[in-house]
């Protein structure tokens, strides 16, 4: 009996010590915990103090007139601030992570090792990837075909360049492109083909198919990087199904029907798809590298912001390969690459491509001094509107790089090594694509150029609970999980389908189709149009205003290429310009002295030497409402 109840009080004494030690374990992790996480927020203090610190010479021997110039501010000043506000809290964080967990570390350079996920196939996961496809088809069914009014500037643009590439046969020597070929020029004139249609009704229907394309890509892409995280068939749909919904829904926030931008990250898209089989493989992918190559000449013609994030991706892809020392895939990649840009360089004329290249360095180079806006200052939220969410957005990139780097450095994750490898590519893409929302910092702007780290984002958070849920594995619930998503996604998904909008979309896309211009114009602009058909013999339009939608109600080609005022940046290209009027004598040269559908800089003012031109050789013809007809009787 003595023994026994001995017995018990050791007992109850090694229960007590193994709570205590427990306890201590669990007070030690808190405590590293909150070492690394003061270290970061003073990091992120140090980093807010140097903002205003950073603060380069303004240089712009072309006078390119914009928001920069008016203020003497360097354009450069964005791209140093934001890369020391996210970078110090990310390497402080490294550094911190290395002295405070250092018998929890592996070496970074083994994520270069072939250590690969385990892709087992998963007939579940493919059959919610095409219930996926399905729902996003039903939702493009769906769609309510309303003659909103047409945006003169950002639609105008497509309309007028595709018509007059249409006419012509031109693209960079009949046009002054701004971004794309594809938006300004392809897409125009292959709606137009598809409806046998020239209307505004015709490019907005074409628009809509382009962003049930993104979102089928965005799917697909959701349903790629499933496989990073080694989980089993049950989280996996889980996984696949709750970020597919927020990924869907934040694209879907993002699309504007005035200028739907969404459809320019298909490059982006499909590099990152192609990407996760080059790194998260044992075996050479010749075709999938001979396809990112492609990509290359693709990409820029496609969008020329995207085409330089996408050129720059496969440059960080190759340093990969190259460490990986996969020379089959880097051969491939190349041959993608020459292959793409040689049949450019037969497809397209010596003077186009001239033009191309001209266009295209003119444009890129003085993107920051004429788009440019400077980037809020972070907690400036009583200052500056656009604060918040700037603020917001460069916290959530320091976010992904902690969290990306906290899965790299930690040896006992179960994220595979080639993972952990994409993973930070993917991190390193978003971040150059956030270029975007740095350079014109406005809040439209800066929540497109979000959008990738917004997944990064979701896809962590979500990892990271569905590691610590514990219920997830147990069985009786596991037969039971594709059945509740699948009734889940059933009944949020039906509440945005009209069920007479899908059977009738034939109808109304017809319908729409042939819906006349002028039920997308505002009164003044049809007053302007009709007036300017039944009162002048135009054989081309010249602007000289923002009203980049003009020559295509007119339905009249380009006098020069220069009739998108926005682009037209430096002093240089305006002498360009200039040259160009005297060579072409356009008979008449319209002005807005009023745009007021969009804040921007007055084109006298902007473009001085040009309408010093316009002033001293054309003469005021007629005034109709804000615009003014000039013209030369010479």
């Amino acid at each position: 009996m003595g023994l026994c109840i001995n017995f018990k009080k050791k007992s109850c004494n090694f229960a007590a010590i193994f709570k205590f030690i427990n306890l201590i374990e669990i007070m030690d992790r808190y405590i590293k915990f909150f070492k690394v996480f003061i270290g970061v927020t003073i990091s992120i203090i140090i980093a807010t103090f140097l903002w205003d610190i950073i603060s380069l010479n303004y240089s712009n021997p072309n006078n390119v007139i914009g928001y920069y110039s008016e203020r003497n501010l360097s354009p450069t000043n964005n791209l140093v601030r934001f890369i020391v506000f996210t970078s110090l809290p990310i390497f402080t964080y490294i550094i911190l992570h290395k002295i405070v967990y250092k018998d929890n570390l592996i070496n970074f350079f083994l994520i270069f090792e072939n250590n690969h996920p385990n892709v087992n196939k998963n007939n579940i996961l493919i059959f919610f990837l095409y219930l996926f496809f399905l729902l996003s088809f039903l939702n493009f069914l769906s769609t309510d075909f309303i003659p909103i009014k047409v945006n003169y500037f950002h639609e105008g643009l497509s309309l007028s360049s595709g018509y007059n590439s249409k006419i012509t046969g031109l693209f960079w020597s009949g046009s002054y492109i701004s971004n794309s070929l594809f938006s300004e020029h392809i897409i125009p004139n292959l709606s137009w083909l598809i409806s046998k249609k020239e209307t505004i009704g015709s490019l907005r229907a074409f628009h809509d198919l382009l962003r049930f394309i993104t979102e089928i890509i965005i799917i697909y892409f959701i349903y790629t990087i499933c496989k990073l995280f080694n989980y089993n068939k049950e989280k996996e749909v889980i996984f696949f199904v709750i970020i597919c919904l927020i990924t869907l829904y934040l694209n879907r926030g993002l699309t504007e029907t005035f200028y739907p931008n969404r459809y320019r990250d298909i490059p982006i898209l499909l590099i990152l798809i192609l990407s996760f089989n080059n790194i998260n493989s044992n075996y050479p992918k010749k075709l999938n590298s001979l396809a990112i190559g492609l990509l290359s000449c693709f990409s820029i013609l496609w969008s020329v912001d995207r085409g330089i994030y996408v050129n720059a991706a496969i440059l960080l892809l190759l340093f990969i390969l190259l460490f990986k020392r996969n020379f089959l895939n880097i051969t491939f990649l190349f041959c993608g690459i020459l292959i793409s840009w040689i049949f450019f360089y037969l497809y397209f004329d010596g003077l186009e491509i001239k033009n191309f290249l001209i266009n295209t360095y003119s444009v890129s180079k003085d993107a920051n001094l004429f788009l440019g806006i400077e980037y809020p200052k972070p907690f400036d939220f009583d200052f500056n509107k656009h604060a918040s969410r700037g603020t917001k957005n460069l916290l959530i990139i320091i976010i992904n790089g902690i969290l990306i780097f906290n899965l790299i450095l930690n040896k006992n994750t179960k994220v595979s090594l080639s993972s952990k490898l994409y993973l930070l590519f993917f991190f390193c893409i978003a971040y150059i694509v956030y270029k975007n929302g740095i350079t014109r910092s406005d809040g439209y702007h800066m929540k497109q150029a979000i959008f990738f780290q917004n997944i990064i984002l979701v896809s962590l958070l979500l990892n990271f609970l569905i590691e610590k849920i514990q219920y997830f594995s147990i069985n009786k619930i596991k037969k039971y999980i594709s059945f509740f998503l699948f009734i889940f996604l059933i009944l949020i998904s039906i509440k945005d389908l009209k069920i007479f909008n899908i059977f009738n979309f034939k109808d109304r896309y017809l319908n729409y189709v042939n819906i006349k211009d002028n039920e997308f114009l505002s009164d003044d602009y049809k007053f302007l149009k009709n007036k300017l058909i039944n009162d002048y013999d135009f054989k081309c339009i010249q602007l000289f205003s923002y009203d980049a939608i003009i020559p295509f109600l007119l339905k009249k080609k380009f006098c020069t290429k220069y009739n998108f005022m926005y682009v037209i940046t430096s002093d240089t290209v305006q002498k360009v310009f200039v040259e160009e009027l005297k060579n072409k004598l356009p008979k008449y040269i319209i002005f807005n002295k009023n745009f007021k559908y969009i804040p921007l800089i007055p084109v006298e003012k902007r473009f001085k030497k040009v309408f010093n031109y316009i002033n001293e050789n054309y003469q005021i013809k007629e005034e109709i409402l804000d615009w003014v007809i000039y013209v030369n009787d010479n």
